[in-house]
Parts: structure tokens; C-alpha cells; sequence
């Protein structure tokens, strides 16, 4: 488990497990961005050809204004459907961007905060958001993962919710040194296909109902980013209704006055 600890006899028996974990999650995040590439290129030449051959045959024939239009009401679809790709590589490019640990962050504050951003979304559509806590203590996790992270899970419960539906989220610490977070929906229930294109949405399959661009990728940025900290992402679904993710961390822990170095229990 991750942990904080003064430089010390250990720390140099732990050092090679340390550099092997650092090193492995390296080639993991190489490998996804290669795929990244490959999906961004395959998504992105279908939109270019479009607006290449359409501005080719607007600017070679005669065109009346009737058909200008059409030409620039498809060249704004398609150049939308580019623009959301771009969003789309700039949220998985944070995810895969090092970020250095100074301490630790408040996974409380963070799902306290989180509520109340989302709490007016829920209010329109009467539904309750609940939250039980239990301890407080900091995970090891940059500040800013631990904030896009959270916030994401409590946007998708919020807007998966039926109206008149809840939201339920409990922090817990299930084993010493680990911090639980449970987001508990009433969305609509989702197949075990659905629930695997849904954490990697590079996956290849045929029974994708919809484009990447358009595709949810909360529950797979959770997933990237708290392997990234050495935790763990699950997702399940109810067989009628309702998905439950679950964000697990490790806890922040200070051996000794000053934190100096990063180790492995």
C-alpha cells in the first residue's frame, strides 16, 4: 500500500518494488495512448473526408445558395463532431499527465464539495442526494485528480438519476490504510458488455450502440486515474436498475515528522 515515509533503512529495500510499480504504470499509460492515437486517427479521418469532398464538389460546380447551405450546415456538424474529439483526448491526456504527490487530499472535502456543486442539477429533478461518512482521513492522490475524479462520479449518479430518484455516496475505510468511496445511482441498469465498454472505451465491439465521441467516459478516466495512485475503480450494475461505482484508495499516511520520499508497504 502506498504510504508516506521518512528516508530510512527501509526505504532502499523498498526502492526496486517502488521503481518496478513506477515503470510498469509508465509502459501501461504508453500503450494507452497509443491506442488513443490509433482510435483518435480512425475517428478523425471519417469527419475530414467529409468536409474535404463536400468543399471539393461546392467549389468546383456552380453552386445555387440552397446548396452553400447545406455544404456549411454538414461542414458545422462534422467540425463539431471533431471539436468534441478534442475534448475528449484533452480529458484522457489529464488523466495520463504525471502529477507530483506534496501531500495528502481530503477525500471528504472533495465529495462534500462535489454535492453541493451538483445539488441544484439534482433539485430540478427532485432527487435526493445522500451521503454517510465514516473517518476523515486523506488518501494519497494529487488534490486535482482527486477533484476532477469525484466530481465526475457525482455528475454521472446526478444525471443517471430518474427524477424523483436518490443518490447515494458513503465513504467508509474498509481496511486499515485504504478509503472506500461508494456512488450509488437509480440509473438504468446496464449489461456486463456495457459496463466494459463503458471502462475502456477503446475496446473494439460490435455491439457499440454509440460513437466514441459520444460515449461517457467518467467511469473510465475514475478507472485510469485511481490505478494511476496504486487504488482501484469498480463498477457494477443492479439487474433491474440502479450502477454503483467504487473508488478505492490508498490512505495518506505520515511515519514520522517530515515526508521525504514515497513508499511501499
Amino acid at each position: 500500500m502506498l504510504s508516506s515515509a521518512r528516508q530510512g533503512p527501509d526505504s532502499e529495500a523498498r526502492t526496486p518494488d517502488l521503481l518496478r510499480l513506477r515503470l510498469q504504470r509508465v509502459e501501461d499509460s504508453r500503450d494507452w495512448c497509443l491506442k488513443l492515437i490509433s482510435k483518435l486517427i480512425h475517428e478523425m479521418s471519417q469527419p475530414l473526408t467529409i468536409l474535404y469532398g463536400e468543399m471539393h464538389l461546392a467549389l468546383r460546380n456552380h453552386p445555387t445558395e440552397a446548396s452553400l447551405r447545406a455544404v456549411v450546415e454538414s461542414s458545422v456538424q462534422q467540425v463539431d463532431r471533431l471539436s468534441r474529439l478534442v475534448r475528449r483526448l484533452r480529458e484522457m491526456a489529464q488523466v495520463e499527465r504525471p502529477m507530483a504527490l506534496a501531500g495528502g487530499a481530503s477525500l471528504v472535502d472533495e465529495v462534500r464539495e462535489a454535492v453541493e456543486t451538483y445539488r441544484p442539477v439534482a433539485d430540478l429533478k427532485q432527487a435526493t442526494i445522500v451521503v454517510e461518512e465514516q473517518g476523515d482521513g486523506e488518501v494519497a492522490i494529487a488534490a486535482a485528480h482527486l477533484r476532477q475524479t469525484v466530481h465526475e462520479l457525482v455528475k454521472v449518479a446526478v444525471q443517471r438519476s430518474p427524477r424523483g430518484g436518490s443518490v447515494f455516496l458513503s465513504l467508509s475505510a474498509p481496511e486499515e490504510h485504504v478509503a472506500l468511496l461508494r456512488v450509488v445511482d437509480q440509473g438504468p441498469a446496464l449489461s456486463s458488455e456495457e459496463v466494459a465498454l463503458l471502462l475502456d472505451p477503446l475496446m473494439r465491439s460490435p455491439a457499440r450502440r454509440t460513437d466514441f465521441v459520444d460515449s461517457s467516459l467518467e467511469w473510465c478516466l475514475a478507472k485510469r486515474t485511481a490505478e494511476a495512485w496504486w487504488g482501484s475503480f469498480n463498477l457494477e450494475s443492479g439487474p433491474e436498475r440502479g450502477c454503483t461505482a467504487s473508488l478505492v484508495l490508498p490512505v495518506w499516511r505520515l511515519d514520522g515528522p517530515q515526508s521525504e520520499t514515497n513508499s511501499f508497504d
